[in-house]
């Protein structure tokens, strides 16, 4: 009878065999190239993931961050000059609005003001561009590594998880890819843009004219990243619980009845149990590097962003004393958009950093139960 549960057992194995792969079976050259071509040559995802599987955590993460750090300012002259031109025509645009005041005939004073907005308009448009390319190649980079990432990390989850979660996370990230390629460039970008330059014709004239719809085209753009956030974690909370315990019941069977194979069975079960934790240690780094590299993608463009509103926000406060309102409201309203598009970026990047550490805490059941 002993020998009959172990034949069984045995061809049982065979059959449905545990998929174990090494480090040097996950190709690592598709993500190297493409990080490579994204950054300078000295970034290597390949060291960031050697050293997460180290435990060098602290020291990675300095390196990378020393080495982005670099980069951060390469652009500060441009941006110094584009500010120092606000100032300047801000100034101006508040002599021609005293001039109105002081003569007669104010058709002066006011043909210079809109000279002057149309100026400062010009300015602030070009700015603005500069935040919206910046926010949509960030977007595009983003969606552009994670095609890449996506196929080496599902198959270091078919090492350690199994088929099933496997195909469900490949399944989620070409969905998030899908509605960040469509929700958030084709859709929330370009809503930003008319959103900005509707700002700008109300202010130029001095009755309220577009304001009613701006405001309600950011209250619909606000709630769509926030419902976006909502619904994806929603997703990986209901598909973590039910998935990876699904596969690590098939996979706990295979294991517990190794054990029962006599001479080797003990044997047998802590080498599938050593080799189900190497994979788990592999994954998690992968995981880890790729919310490294997504971070590192975004870091430059927010906060060149951020830069960008900075700028706006400052030369609205120091123009508002003596300039007319108009301007100001321009600058501030401007300022928002910008706003907008910073959290578009980061609602993007959130989206795959939740997912991606979700998919790895859930995905370590089989080593906990084994």
């Amino acid at each position: 009878m002993r020998k009959k549960i172990c034949i069984i057992l045995w061809i049982g194995f065979m059959v449905y065999p545990v998929p174990v792969y090494g480090e040097s079976d996950i190709s690592l050259d598709s993500l190297e190239r493409e990080t490579r071509e994204q950054f300078d040559t000295n970034f290597s995802i390949e060291e960031v993931i050697e050293g997460f599987q180290n435990g060098e955590i602290k020291e990675t993460l300095g390196a990378v961050i020393k080495q982005q750090w670099k980069k951060a300012f390469q652009e500060e002259e441009e941006l110094r000059q584009l500010f120092i031109q606000m100032i300047f025509i801000g100034f101006m645009t508040a002599v021609f609005s005293n001039f109105s005041k002081a003569f007669v005939e104010q058709y002066v004073g006011t043909t210079g003001f809109y000279i002057a907005y149309m100026m400062m308009c010009g300015l602030m448009i070009r700015q603005f561009l500069i935040m919206f390319e910046l926010a949509k190649g960030a977007m595009e980079n983003i969606l552009t590594f994670m095609k890449v990432l996506i196929p080496t990390y599902s198959l270091a989850l078919v090492a350690v998880s199994g088929l099933t979660t496997s195909m469900a996370t490949y399944e989620l990230f070409f969905f998030l890819i899908a509605a960040v390629q469509w929700g958030m460039i084709t859709i929330v970008l370009p809503c930003v843009k008319v959103g900005m330059v509707l700002k700008l014709l109300n202010f130029l004239s001095s009755e309220d004219l577009f304001s009613g719809f701006v405001e309600l085209l950011e209250s619909l753009i606000k709630l769509l990243l926030k419902g976006a956030i909502m619904i994806v974690l929603l997703f990986n909370i209901f598909q973590s619980m039910l998935l990876p315990a699904i596969d690590s019941v098939k996979s706990n069977v295979i294991q517990k009845g190794l054990g029962f194979l006599p001479g080797v069975g003990q044997v047998l079960g802590m080498v599938a149990n050593t080799a189900i934790g190497s994979g788990i240690i592999l994954k998690n780094a992968i995981g880890a590097a790729g919310m490294v590299v997504i971070c590192v993608i975004a870091f430059l463009p927010v906060l060149k962003i951020m830069i960008y509103i900075g700028s706006f926000l400052l030369a609205g406060a120091l123009l508002q004393p003596v300039t007319d309102q108009r301007l100001y409201r321009a600058l501030k309203g401007v300022a928002e958009s910008g706003k907008l598009l910073l959290q578009a970026v980061l609602t993007s990047v959130v989206l795959f950093l939740l997912t991606i550490a979700i998919v790895s805490v859930t995905t370590n059941v089989n080593y906990y139960i084994g």
